[in-house]
């Protein structure tokens, strides 16, 4: 039997401390496309991490923390191991900032191993956080091992597959991961026309706008949600923002609406 512990704790140093895994990204929070992937192979889905109050956790996943908070991966790791039912041989190890990961997974599951597990190399490097591991071995490693992934994983044998991994590890990542996700420009007739009427250049990052909106929609009072858009707009007018910056500008509200959010907001 195959569960699947998703990683979405942490301290985010390079996103200011921010909540990324429930930054909206192609119409939802990062975390959700990552469990809707690990439904289609696991039967139990673990989240470590601190989920705003806000969000409503689907009922079928188990939530825990780190100990201590912010400890890191393997801390969260070994916290998600303390919750695998009986029965489970394998685990699936994932991000929670990875919202495009169904393919990867897909591979993992599909890959034979001739050791502990199978892990996935993105640009030259080891994705721990998208591996397949025994859960005996893992236990083993977890014991064995310090504080970090690189540790633990030097007591198991992985092989490793090919396959793009992107996870949002800075502002310009999250910026990426919502690029392409929506409609151009080009193909909204009512933003070409509102534009005219404006006599403005039609340069605005469609997705990182709506991601914005939906963020502090969910996570706020929705009044809020095209009020910030506005504020948005306005500043990147008022300072001569690129499209690059409205998309960095539009992650880090977008995230602190998330990370201030109270249960309720949407009433």
């Amino acid at each position: 039997m195959l569960a699947a512990i998703i990683v979405a704790g942490g301290g985010a140093r390079r996103l200011g401390g921010m909540a990324k895994p429930w930054l909206d990204v192609a119409g939802r929070p990062m975390i959700e496309h990552v469990i809707a992937a690990a439904r289609q192979h696991a039967s139990t889905i673990i989240i470590v991490g601190d989920p705003p109050m806000a969000w409503p956790a689907p009922h079928d996943v188990l939530i825990t923390v780190e100990s201590p908070r912010g400890g890191g991966p393997a801390a969260a790791v070994r916290a998600g191991m303390q919750l695998l039912p009986t029965g489970t041989d394998e685990v699936l190890l994932l991000a929670g900032d990875a919202p495009f990961v169904a393919p990867a997974i897909a591979a993992l599951v599909n890959a034979r191993s001739s050791g502990n597990g199978v892990a996935i190399t993105s640009e030259g490097s080891v994705q721990f956080l998208c591996s397949r591991l025994e859960r005996r071995a893992l236990e083993h490693a977890l014991l064995a091992g310090g504080g970090s992934m690189h540790s633990v994983f030097d007591h198991l044998q992985i092989d490793t597959i090919e396959a793009e991994v992107r996870d949002a590890d800075t502002w310009e990542d999250v910026a990426r991961l919502r690029a392409g996700s929506g409609a151009p420009m080009s193909n909204n007739p009512w933003l070409d026309e509102a534009s005219a009427i404006l006599d403005v250049e039609p340069v605005i990052d469609i997705d990182a706008v709506l991601a914005l909106a939906r963020d502090v929609a969910h996570n706020q009072e929705r009044r809020n949600a095209p009020l910030t858009a506005f504020l948005l707009g306005y500043a990147a007018a008022a300072k001569g923002y690129s499209p690059a910056q409205v998309a960095e500008f539009a992650a880090k509200l977008g995230a602190r609406a998330v990370e201030t959010g109270e249960t309720g907001a949407n009433d």
